[in-house]
């Protein structure tokens, strides 16, 4: 019996320790996937995204997308990421939330824009998710929750009643501590690169902490853990590097983005 027991036991711990093992195996760079313009990652893209634009109200305001536009392309170019150009959709949803997709692929809801402060917070957002984006995280955290096959599937036209947890996977599943400390971390460098504050982007995250502690609900937030501890090492990054901030909207433009926002209660 005691023979059968240690038998048992040791069963037991393989198997915990294989899927231990595999569940910190990075699929995404050992099967090539992030690799720009992977085929299965931007088929998955296309997919996801049609979806969103079949299930989601996709704003085309000028007044919006112009400078969320614009500020995604002067991060691109300033910090020469490999990843770009990038597709930016912007949902009408009061969510505060931004995320990535696979395929070069970022939402933005409305919410989030109507808490942003200054374009400094806005291009911290936009900074942190490219991050995400020029490392491949989306498909991996994809590839972690269903697997392989069922993004092969997806891709292929099958498994089309998956689309829809893909959706609620990307915009609410939590990255690792050290995922998000990594994008933090990119995100500096990124926004020293184009010469905006970093520093916007721990003062939003404070701010958005202490009013999540009032029970409103802030998914953009609460998938990404430790906000206050995220904040100073942020503000800690940029203190080592030395950065002149300069706009990058004509003040008119990020006005006219705030003023469509508040004027339709998104």
């Amino acid at each position: 019996m005691l023979k059968f027991l240690w038998r048992f036991l040791l069963l037991v711990g393989g198997l915990v320790a294989c899927w231990l093992g595999f569940s910190k195996v990075d699929w995404v760079g050992s099967l090539g996937l992030r690799r720009t313009g992977s085929a299965i990652e931007r088929k998955v893209g296309d997919v996801v995204w049609g979806f969103v634009e079949r299930t989601e109200r996709v704003e085309r305001s000028r007044d919006l997308v112009v400078p969320v536009d614009a500020l995604v392309r002067h991060l691109c170019r300033s910090a020469n990421l490999t990843r770009c150009p990038l597709r930016i959709a912007i949902i009408r949803n009061r969510d505060v939330n931004a995320f990535a997709l696979p395929g070069q692929r970022i939402l933005i809801t409305t919410g989030l824009l109507r808490e942003v402060q200054t374009e400094a917070e806005l291009a911290g957002v936009l900074a942190h998710e490219l991050s995400h984006v020029e490392a491949g995280h989306a498909m991996q955290a994809l590839i972690n929750e269903f697997g392989l096959a069922v993004l092969q599937g997806l891709a292929g036209g099958g498994a089309a009643g998956t689309l829809s947890d893909v959706v609620t996977t990307l915009s609410s599943s939590a990255h690792s501590q050290s995922v998000e400390a990594d994008a933090d971390r990119q995100a500096v460098d990124y926004l020293v690169a184009a010469r905006v504050d970093p520093s916007a982007l721990a003062d939003l995250l404070s701010r958005l902490s202490s009013t999540s502690e009032f029970g409103i609900g802030i998914p953009w937030l609460t998938s990404h853990p430790d906000n206050e501890d995220r904040a100073q090492a942020i503000l800690e990054r940029a203190e080592s590097r030395r950065v002149l901030p300069r706009r990058v909207l004509p003040q008119s433009t990020w006005e006219a983005l705030k003023a469509a926002v508040d004027q339709n209660g998104w």
